[in-house]
């Protein structure tokens, strides 16, 4: 691309002045003739001298922010306003030279010094691009054309979504190359860029290569473009596709279109994430499995109530293929989702957001192979692990391996329903528990899990009593990751202390994964410099991460981090004012150190995060992320430093 030096006269508003008091002045004394012609030169200087030099100025900053056709529009409309003046024909030429159209801005060049022969202003800058281009053209080589194919690809691959844009206009070679790069379109995501109308042009092209594709745009006819091409078929190796909300805004529109689509791709479809926002007259669930009957992972959401959407299961026998269930609705009822678990069998986890406590009785009874419940869950929900199951197992069969509940809001009426009717209920494999509840739900999600022997990993939020947890915690075998967040229980730190020291006792089985190696600890004013010396000497630690600790102070926090130099792997601090530069400093000497996050620390400056680097232990493994957000006294200056130093630095 060859680049231009802008070029604009000084808009000259005493001459416009002067002309409209001409004009003002032939109003009154009525010459009306006069008032014509005083009108028309004002009008030309108005072109001349207003016009043409802001469309000048819009049309270069278009082209060098990469956008080619703006550009032309812009440069196009200065020829049509002015086609005597060479100003518009030179800024043409300029943009087709500056994207690599040497030919066209020759040719642009010559229209110029024909029709604007006596714009002598402009003879010399006509004359001047003419050349530039003339040589441009003689000398160019054009690189990606000269590449190997594979190379590149490499290179397009590369490329932002602006980029492969930009290259869909810089010549044919470019464009057939640039659509041809199948790894360029695995992965595509329509918004509201300016380049997505240009992409989803070419959809019939490149849509042989989408596996992955997001619509997050309200504008319509992107959506309506990128739908009818779906239903046209030209995307045959989709694998995901995600609507979001503002996708979906005036959806009923784009019903027939969306269930056309969505049956063109249901030999490929494997993933699929609706959110409907509010609307209430759309694609319901019964239409979507329908359509695909090979989709394995499924996310819907709606604020409206899940017993409008459900849709008509009359017609449909089983679905075999879906295993990954996300609903999230204002109202989910046992009713709504039984029809749904009695279609699809196959489950292996189940997502609830806004459900009641009438989901179990269903999930109990249709849902025989789920490993994954989560009701209500404020937590991540962990991932399937991709492998099939021979055995069945589910609620009846007492085999979950990862439940997260939210269950606050239960009363002890209800929860005293779930004792009667579930009196020996076990979590008998569980290996992943999310916990938010109230004293009457934890104690029966506590008794259910006393007797395991698998779970690995405990996130624990705003219970009522800790203790019961910790001593349950005290009887099974060692958890390997342990979080607590927003945990107010009188005494709690004590509980926690005899925790520590227990699995401090425990000699580490090297080799295996059943020992404490991370721990989370968030908002919880109970955690206090005493719990940070007894989690110190668990000598499997390698994970922590400490936010929002109020009850701690700087010389707690770094007793514990000395005691963790030599076993410390990754180290998140965030929002707590005692952190400050000394602190920082010294993790420099922790050997295992890769990771390290910093988070709203307003007492850590550059001196701490330079000196961390500068003086890390040379010959052992160093730091490979740092991650630097919200730290108001931390600047570029210092990130700059660390980047020398650190593989991925990330500032915010």
């Amino acid at each position: 691309m060859v680049d231009t030096v802008l070029q604009i006269k000084q808009i000259n508003l005493k001459l416009l002045e002067e002309l409209l008091w001409q004009l003002d002045t032939s109003i009154k004394a009525c010459n009306y003739q006069q008032v014509i012609d005083d009108a028309s030169t004002v009008i030309d200087q108005l072109c001349q001298s207003h016009l043409l030099v802001l469309l000048d100025i819009r049309a270069y900053a278009h082209a060098k922010q990469g956008h080619y056709d703006s550009a032309c529009i812009d440069a196009q409309k200065m020829i049509d306003y002015a086609p005597k003046l060479g100003v518009g024909y030179a800024r043409k030429g300029d943009v087709f030279s500056m994207f690599g159209r040497q030919s066209r801005a020759i040719d642009t060049y010559n229209q110029g010094l024909e029709a604007a022969a006596l714009d002598h202003t402009q003879i010399q800058r006509l004359a001047k691009g003419k050349m530039n281009a003339t040589m441009q053209s003689q000398a160019r080589v054009d690189f990606l054309a000269a590449l190997p194919t594979e190379l590149g690809d490499s290179i397009i691959q590369m490329l932002s979504r602006e980029g492969k844009a930009a290259c869909l206009s810089v010549s044919r070679v470019w464009r057939a190359r640039t659509l041809g790069c199948s790894a360029a379109w695995t992965d595509l995501v329509i918004d509201g860029c300016h380049e997505n109308m240009q992409l989803v042009s070419v959809m019939p092209y490149i849509g042989q290569h989408i596996l992955v594709l997001e619509i997050n745009t309200e504008n319509k006819q992107l959506r309506s473009d990128c739908l009818q091409h779906m239903a046209n078929n030209h995307f045959h190796k989709m694998r995901s596709l995600k609507l979001t909300a503002p996708a979906t805004s005036g959806f009923i529109q784009y019903f027939g279109r969306t269930t056309v689509a969505l049956w063109q791709v249901r030999k490929t479809l494997t993933s699929l994430s609706v959110d409907l926002g509010e609307n209430r007259n759309a694609i319901t669930l019964a239409d979507i499995l329908l359509s695909c009957c090979r989709l394995t992972d499924l996310c819907y959401t709606t604020t409206s109530s899940m017993a409008t959407l459900v849709g008509e299961f009359s017609t449909m026998e089983k679905h075999s293929a879906l295993s990954f269930l996300k609903l999230e609705s204002s109202s989910i009822t046992g009713e709504n989702i039984k029809t749904v678990l009695q279609r699809c069998q196959s489950l292996r986890a189940l997502v609830m957001q806004g459900s009641d406590q009438t989901v179990f009785d269903p999930v109990m009874d249709y849902a025989p192979n789920l490993e994954i419940l989560a009701y209500n869950a404020i937590n991540q929900v962990i991932k399937l692990d991709g492998s099939t199951r021979a055995q069945p197992r589910g609620l009846r069969k007492r085999t979950l391996c990862g439940a997260l509940f939210k269950v606050s809001g239960l009363s002890k009426q209800i929860v005293q329903r779930f004792y009667t009717a579930y009196p020996n209920f076990k979590f008998k494999n569980l290996s992943h528990l999310a916990l938010c509840s109230n004293r009457w739900t934890q104690s029966f999600i506590i008794r259910s899990i006393r007797n395991t022997t698998t779970l690995k990993y405990l996130n624990i939020i705003g219970i009522s009593d800790l203790h019961e947890l910790v001593d349950t915690l005290m009887i099974i075998p060692p958890v390997v990751a342990l979080g607590i967040s927003h945990i107010y229980t009188t005494g709690a730190g004590t509980s926690l202390i005899q925790l520590f020291d227990r699995y401090a006792a425990i000699p580490p089985p090297f080799g295996t994964d059943r020992v404490l190696g991370s721990i989370s600890f968030q908002n919880s004013p109970q955690i206090t410099d005493p719990v940070l010396a007894s989690m110190a000497k668990v000598r499997s630690l390698n994970q922590i991460s400490l936010r929002c600790l109020t009850s701690v102070t700087a010389l707690g926090l770094s007793n514990l981090l000395e005691a963790l130099k030599l076993q410390l792997v990754h180290l998140e601090l965030a929002e707590m004012d005692v952190i400050t530069d000394s602190l920082v400093t010294a993790l420099s000497q922790h050997s295992m150190l890769s990771t390290v996050i910093l988070k709203g620390l307003p007492h850590v400056t550059n001196q701490g995060i330079q000196e961390m680097v500068l003086k890390k232990i040379p010959d052992v493994c160093g730091l490979s992320q740092l991650k630097v957000i919200g730290c108001s006294s931390v600047t570029e200056e210092s990130i700059s430093y660390a980047k020398q130093h650190v593989e991925t630095v990330v500032y915010e």
